[in-house]
């Protein structure tokens, strides 16, 4: 191992002596890190390996590299980088080669590893690390889609990010992140190509035998991927975000029209037994038949019509070169206002429909020729699909700017989207009439709520919306807690506690067993400081199973803490120790005592404690609570502590390591009764010039090292082995006047009394201890403390690395 050492040191020496040579290191710094390499290299050499010592080594490199890169910026020197960082980059990457090879599940290591690469640009050498670990973690996708992103992005290989998507598919071939990312990689392809082809024809330039394939430059690629996907994952949820994606670029107008109505006619057929009065009407009407809700209400408002869908397109008839199209009516009758070609008949249709706006396009969308009508047709029972086609209202329909455009013409229009999305929302709800349909509708209504605005009339209208559609879902029984919770929170926030009030109490009607509706009725009622909160507490305990009631009885007593006397207050944490669960009174305990020490002093509190052990369970913050009040005392008793840290011992010695470590605390704010008796005894007797508190604060190094190498007294003189004084405890323990303790000391309570183990374990261990009466054979040395090798003062570490 030492030879294996020395050669990687020998290996050092060109690039030390080039840092040395050009001024980044002096001297003494290249010694320093020589010593601290040796040391790391003989950690990783060393048969049992440990990771945290690849990780430490991998860290001091990275930051020596850190430090010489600050350095060359301070000098402005910016040669000799392949003799010094390259020999180190190298380096970190057999370091992370071993690691990664001998830990190859933790892929934070592999993560690692491509950061490192990612920050010095070694674009060779990530290739071959994710392909590695690619080969070991093929079946994570995020590491796929990972490897995939960097070949697109860095380094401009769409080829390599397609095989690499191929492959992953092969793995996961029902994953639809893979295919959402693989979708949204092609369209970023066909957009490069379509820039860099704009760019050579504006520029004139001469591409030879290279042309661009038009199927790439329309997304084909894209749409083949789509169509394989579709066959593979159902759902809506995954159609929404693929046309979300493919929105964000210009040129797949055709590829969205697709994805809403990609397999519309086989859904038509399977569907025409259930659906055929209304698929009769729908069908009538060339190209559209696909909402037919709406196309009712479109004949409806026509006089004489019949409810005949047919009367709708006599206006289409009309417009020359229309081709009975809806579309190209509305397009016409939007912007050409006030044209020989009248579009009062169109604007007819926009009236008879509430809430449209006067909009064609909202016309048109309503007759159910755009396609998104399929996709709701297609998936009508899911929410997400009404929730898209509401939240479509805003961005349909708007508006050409003009310069006559003024603020209460904007807020007038986005009041008239708003009321447009609600009156899908509306339409949503009674066709699927469950508790998410009703959450999806809450939550737009909650978003532009809390959308800031500077007219006070929209706010005002979008919280009587809110409060509205809160009500009516409140009102079919599929509101949720957590719906229940912000509904009572939006209306304190509208000052509006009478109203608050009576929806607490509907909620804990309806989740009577729910401990969260309960609490929040409860905070309610606290907060507006009703006078009845005492029967509501009593009626939740009522209602709520004992188990998991804590935070009621927490509540209930702070409350009680501020409101009621100390009798009815304590006579209520008595209560709780009994009505929760052993687990839950822990907790109740611990309250239970802070209360006791604050208002009823030192005396109740101990009493209480007593009391309180009586009857297990415990948990270690109740020892340390205790402890902690007996150390705040002035006249603090080492013989109570050592009660308080053995009963913490016997229930949680042999779990918890910090009760070993703490059995013997430090004496806080001076000497203690029992040390200032234990020094007069001893300095009568002259024995060495020990005292009690020299033997406390030789165990009080058990919590903290420092204090205690400054706390302990020099030996006056000393002595070998020999000369030391023989020690015969037989003797002395016949000697019972020289005992520093009193006999009231000697008393500990009832736990004591009642315990059979007690009384030996304070005779055998606490009745002499020969550190209370002879001088230490040891002396500890002072503790120097030493500065690590190898580090240097501008060795700063950037915030949040490791």
């Amino acid at each position: 191992m030492a030879e294996r050492v020395e050669q990687r040191l020998e290996d050092r020496i060109p690039e030390l002596e080039q840092l040395e040579r050009v001024g980044l290191f002096t001297h003494k710094e290249i010694r320093a890190v020589l010593r601290k390499a040796s040391a790391l290299e003989y950690k990783i050499q060393r048969r049992a390996l440990r990771k945290e010592d690849f990780i430490n080594y991998i860290q001091y490199e990275v930051n020596l590299l850190e430090l010489i890169k600050k350095r060359r910026a301070r000098i402005g020197y910016s040669f000799k980088k392949d003799e010094i960082e390259h020999s180190i980059l190298h380096r970190v990457h057999s370091l992370f080669n071993r690691a990664t090879g001998k830990w190859k599940d933790d892929v934070q290591l592999w993560l690692s590893h491509v950061a490192f690469c990612k920050q010095w640009n070694a674009k060779h050498q990530l290739s071959k690390v994710f392909s590695t670990m690619l080969a070991i973690h093929s079946n994570k996708p995020a590491l796929w889609i990972m490897a995939a992103k960097w070949e697109m992005e860095t380094r401009l290989s769409s080829e390599s990010a397609r095989h690499l998507f191929l492959r992953a598919l092969r793995f996961h071939p029902e994953c639809p992140k893979l295919y959402q990312e693989y979708f949204r990689m092609e369209l970023m392809n066909a957009e490069k190509q379509r820039k860099e082809k704009k760019e050579f024809e504006q520029a004139k330039m001469d591409l030879g035998e290279f042309n661009y394939s038009e199927e790439i430059l329309n997304g084909e690629m894209a749409r083949i991927v789509y169509r394989d996907a579709s066959q593979k994952i159902k759902g809506v949820e995954f159609q929404l975000a693929v046309l979300s994606i493919a929105k964000l670029f210009d040129f797949t107008q055709d590829l969205q029209k697709e994805i809403l109505e990609s397999n519309y006619s086989n859904f038509m057929i399977a569907s025409r037994t259930e659906y055929k009065p209304h698929f009769q009407i729908t069908d009538s009407i060339p190209d559209s038949g696909r909402n037919r809700v709406r196309v009712f209400q479109i004949a409806d408002s026509i006089p004489d019509s019949g409810r005949n869908p047919d009367r709708v397109f006599q206006i289409a008839d009309s417009i020359p070169d229309s081709g009975r199209n809806p579309v190209q009516v509305f397009q016409i009758a939007d912007s050409i206002p006030d044209s020989g070609r009248n579009p009062v008949q169109v604007f007819q249709i926009a009236d008879s429909i509430p809430d449209s706006g006067r909009n064609p396009v909202r016309v048109f969308q309503i007759a159910g020729s755009i396609p998104d009508s399929s996709l709701q047709t297609r998936y009508a029972d899911d929410p997400l699909t009404w929730d898209y086609m509401a939240r479509q209202e805003l961005e349909l329909g708007s508006l050409p700017p003009t310069e006559q455009t003024t603020k209460q013409k904007k807020v007038s229009e986005m009041a008239q989207r708003e009321e447009r999305c609600c009156a899908v929302f509306d339409e949503a709800v009674r066709a699927v009439p469950t508790e998410d349909m009703w959450k999806c509708y809450i939550t737009f209504c909650l978003e532009r709520y809390n959308r800031k605005t500077n007219s006070a009339e929209l706010r005002q209208k979008r919280l009587e919306r809110t409060l509205s559609v809160f009500s009516k879902a409140h009102e079919s029984s599929l509101l949720s807690e957590a719906l229940y919770k912000q509904w009572l929170q939006l209306l304190l926030d509208s000052n509006l506690s009478e109203k608050a009030v009576e929806v607490a109490e509907a909620a804990a009607r309806h989740f009577s067993q729910s401990v969260e509706i309960w609490q929040t009725r409860l905070q309610v009622l606290i907060q507006l400081k009703r006078d009845d909160v005492t029967q509501c507490f009593e009626e939740a305990i009522k209602h709520v199973k004992s188990k998991g009631t804590l935070p009621l009885w927490t509540l209930w007593v702070e409350w009680s803490e501020g409101t009621s006397s100390k009798e009815d207050t304590e006579a209520l944490y008595q209560r709780s120790l009994h009505a929760t669960t052993p687990a839950e009174s822990v907790t109740m305990k611990e309250m239970y005592l802070d209360w006791a020490y604050r208002n009823c002093g030192y005396k109740k509190v101990k009493r209480l404690f007593t009391s309180l052990c009586e009857n297990r369970p415990f948990s270690l913050d109740f020892f340390k609570k205790m402890i902690q009040i007996e150390k705040e005392q002035e006249s603090c008793k080492m013989l109570h502590l050592r009660e308080y840290y053995e009963r913490a011992l016997r229930e949680f010695g042999s779990t918890s390591t910090e009760c070993l470590l703490q059995n013997i605390p430090p004496v806080p704010h001076g000497k203690s009764e029992e040390s200032q008796s234990a020094s007069t005894s001893l300095h009568e007797g002259d024995v060495s010039g020990s005292t009690d508190e020299g033997w406390c604060n030789t165990y009080a190094g058990l919590d903290v090292w420092n204090s205690e190498i400054s706390n302990i007294p020099e030996c006056s003189g000393q002595q070998d082995a020999s000369a030391q004084e023989v020690e015969d405890w037989d003797k002395e323990l016949e000697e019972s006047a020289c005992s520093p303790y009193d006999a009231d000391d000697f008393s500990c309570g009832s736990f004591e009394e009642n315990n059979l183990f007690g009384s030996y374990v304070w005779k055998e261990d606490w009745f002499y201890n020969p550190g209370c009466h002879h001088t230490p054979c040891f002396v500890f040395p002072p503790r120097v403390r030493t500065v690590e090798k190898g580090q240097f003062d501008d060795a700063e570490v950037e915030p949040g690395q490791k």
